[in-house]
């Protein structure tokens, strides 16, 4: 019986060797990503909601990883420099783009021409947040529902009718996330 069980082991140290000697040489001593820092690129200016979320994407992966992870704003084009910084970078994971749904999905319906093709240059790795939308207006107004709103719009005119930016959106994102 003792024998038999160290012909088994033998077998299982055999069969492990095989394996390992069979793996490509990278695979044996690959280095632990990241082995140096990781670029996130915001496609985006500074201190809107994108940006905050990756600066603090970024400062929880440096402390995770313990390699740096560094922002880099490429605003433009609705987003798409940004995306094609990260779409023409060499596909090993250190540049990495942050994205809203523009630069992957909406752009392809609003712009003839892009430099990049969401589906096939650039990778799903995660959802990295979920950012509401509300839809307010001022105290002083009296309107209360959807409905309400709708009814106002349509009876005044176009020129009194007035939409909040980035700013505005970006300020309270910013405020909420101290």
């Amino acid at each position: 019986m003792r024998i038999r069980a160290l012909l088994h082991a033998v077998v299982a140290v055999f069969v492990l060797l095989c394996i390992w000697v069979a793996l490509p040489a990278g695979a044996q001593a690959a280095p632990a990503y990241p082995a140096k820092p990781v670029r996130l690129v915001v496609p985006f200016p500074p201190d809107g909601a994108t940006d905050i979320i990756g600066r603090l994407l970024s400062e929880r992966l440096t402390q995770i990883w313990g390699q740096a992870v560094l922002v880099e704003n490429r605003a433009g084009a609705s987003g798409m420099i940004g995306a094609d910084v990260v779409a023409k970078s060499p596909p090993d994971g250190y540049t990495v783009l942050i994205s809203s749904t523009a630069e992957v999905a909406i752009n392809q319906s609003l712009y003839k021409k892009m430099t990049y093709v969401p589906e096939r240059d650039l990778a799903q790795v995660t959802l990295a947040a979920v950012a509401p939308l509300v839809l307010v207006v001022g105290a002083g107004e009296k309107v209360k529902t959807l409905d309400q709103l709708v009814a106002a719009a349509r009876a005044r005119k176009k020129a009194q009718l007035r939409l909040g930016g980035q700013r505005r959106r970006a300020a309270s994102v910013r405020h909420a996330a101290r």
